[in-house]
């Protein structure tokens, strides 16, 4: 990993971030179930990227508690076309703010994207899904052009806001201890 995968990224060319999920967590298995692969939704993103775009991934640090992917799992993203793999070090943040697009299968970053005024995707079942500026995709065939259609939405504030309130509202303090 401190070898291979990218520790410093030109944040100034246009890219797509894409933060892995850790495998297997329940944002994979019961939110998304149907995109455990994430190779391949690696490679489906990258073929449908606008031409001037590169696809920034970055591995999950959590990913350490279940251990690392095998070398051939990150071999083969290196692999693909027009993908940068990043390091786990990296902000995370960092890649986000300077980001046109986060794309997540169901993690908090496509959340988190929406705070820095920044569109997003995902492929999984979210809460989330509500605010305007946060695509899901129903159908692979159609995420060029969701892609295209999320690159120029403008992320209003008021509407992070809205979903913000709503959620407190409709939400408990627990002590589970």
């Amino acid at each position: 990993i401190q070898n291979n995968l990218q520790n410093k990224v030109d944040l100034t060319v246009p890219y797509i971030y894409f933060p892995l999920s850790v495998d297997m967590e329940r944002n994979l298995l019961v939110d998304s179930a149907m995109y455990t692969n994430q190779i391949e939704v690696i490679r489906i993103i990258a073929k449908s990227l606008p031409i001037n775009y590169r696809l920034f991934v970055k591995e999950n640090p959590a990913q350490s508690s279940r251990e690392w992917r095998s070398i051939n799992e990150y071999k083969e993203i290196m692999k693909i076309p027009n993908v940068t793999l990043i390091q786990p070090t990296v902000l995370g943040r960092e890649l986000i703010k300077n980001s046109s697009l986060v794309i997540s299968i169901a993690g908090t970053s496509s959340l988190e994207a929406v705070f820095y005024g920044k569109p997003s995707i995902i492929f999984g079942k979210v809460i989330y899904s509500m605010l305007p500026s946060v695509f899901q995709v129903n159908d692979l065939d159609e995420l060029s052009r969701t892609i295209d259609s999320a690159l120029k939405i403008s992320v209003k504030l008021s509407d992070l806001d809205k979903f913000l309130e709503l959620y407190e509202k409709n939400t408990i303090d627990f002590d589970l201890i």
